[in-house]
């Protein structure tokens, strides 16, 4: 239910400043949120709660096609 600009700006402010996110990744017109994080630091669970509480609906998924390339390489 990611549909403007705004949800990508409120997605990135939040999310980019949690504790271990490395990289952000957002495609607004496929509506893809990924995440490279420090699993030491927090884990998929926190992010997709961080997300729910923003109003999101989440589905997680390991389907690497809307990821441009370099983030293939390192998932």
């Amino acid at each position: 239910n990611m549909d403007c600009q705004n949800c990508v700006d409120n997605i990135t402010r939040k999310i980019s400043f949690e504790t271990g996110v490395k990289d952000l990744y957002i495609n607004l017109e496929k509506q893809v949120v990924a995440v490279k994080f420090r699993s030491d630091k927090t884990t998929k669970k926190h992010l997709k709660e961080v997300l729910i509480k923003m109003k999101y609906i989440v589905t997680e998924t390991e389907n690497s096609e809307y990821l441009p390339n370099n983030w293939k390489q390192t998932r």
